[in-house]
């Protein structure tokens, strides 16, 4: 009798794993099927995978049957909305030599097309603190809130408040390299100028990781923004005036007049969405213009 129950559990526990190994042998649904039968695995951007069989491929490579995925996809990155755009071409491409191979997975490669960032509009306080201004909307993008009036008591200065004429006649006033230069208020002999990114980056590296983006191409800008990050851009207001003087260490400091920064926070439809300190207005860009302003300052942006 014992004999007869452990002959009995025995044959259970073999049919148990039998069983067991036909589910995980035998192909399954989906994907394991798909490939099984010589298709294709279609990998979509936002998490999903699409299972085609081998005549559901070449119908699609033929043209006779759309590929099944969205022309574009949206994504939300924080304060960010970036839409992208999904390469079918491509696609058909790498399906057709996935096929040719017998077998395997196909991902449809996507590319963000446009961007709009939120960003509280704000207007500069001062004659000359454009730059405490955008650096006030970039931090809000980031989750910090900070006035500009803050940002401004932090910001490192350079040189005399106001110029000196040195024993040679020559002019010498602060480095906007080094830091905020002159009067943020007016007035004075000389007004005031303002600051370049060194001490801006120094400054909101308090509270974030800041990107030095000067000196590099549009592209660089343009990637950036699509990354779904905003840009503090100098840009100028004019072509001029342009002055030199020396700085206190002795270096030549050539700067335009015109100088002025900005907040890029959005590129949609070939346009930068721009907010403007100085008015306290949100404008549009083309690129050109984008591109003319920002090399009449030497090409200085920060990002965050």
């Amino acid at each position: 009798m014992i004999r007869r129950r452990r002959a009995a559990a025995v044959a259970v526990l073999l049919l148990a794993v039998g069983g067991l190994l036909i589910f995980v042998l035998l192909p399954r649904a989906g994907t394991d099927a798909a490939t099984a039968r010589g298709g294709v695995i279609l990998s979509v951007p936002g998490g999903r995978n699409l299972s085609l069989t081998e005549a559901e491929a070449r119908r699609i490579v033929a043209g006779s049957r759309p590929l099944p995925v969205p022309s574009r996809r949206v994504a939300v990155r924080g304060d960010a909305r970036i839409i992208y755009r999904l390469d079918r071409r491509s696609a058909r491409r790498e399906l057709a030599g996935r096929l040719a191979s017998d077998s395997g997975s196909v991902s449809v490669v996507e590319r963000p097309v446009s961007v709009t960032i939120r960003a509280p509009v704000v207007k500069q306080v001062y004659p000359n603190n454009c730059e405490t201004a955008a650096l006030q909307m970039l931090l809000a993008t980031r989750g910090v809130e900070q006035t500009q009036r803050s940002l401004q008591s932090r910001l490192r200065r350079d040189g005399p408040l106001d110029p000196r004429t040195a024993r040679d006649g020559t002019k010498v006033w602060g480095d906007p390299k080094q830091g905020f230069v002159g009067r943020v208020e007016g007035g004075g002999v000389a007004g005031g100028f303002g600051v370049y990114g060194k001490p801006l980056i120094a400054l909101a590296d308090r509270w974030v990781e800041a990107v030095n983006l000067s000196g590099t191409q549009p592209s660089a800008i343009y990637r950036r923004l699509l990354s779904g990050h905003a840009v503090l851009a100098w840009t100028a207001l004019a072509d001029g005036p342009y002055e030199t003087w020396r700085g206190p260490r002795g270096e030549p400091v050539t700067v335009n007049w015109g100088e002025h920064t900005v907040l890029l926070r959005g590129l949609t439809g070939g346009r930068l969405i721009v907010n403007d300190p100085l008015t306290g207005e949100r404008l549009t860009w083309t690129k050109a213009e984008f591109e003319e302003k920002w090399a009449l300052l030497g090409r200085r942006a920060i990002s965050a």
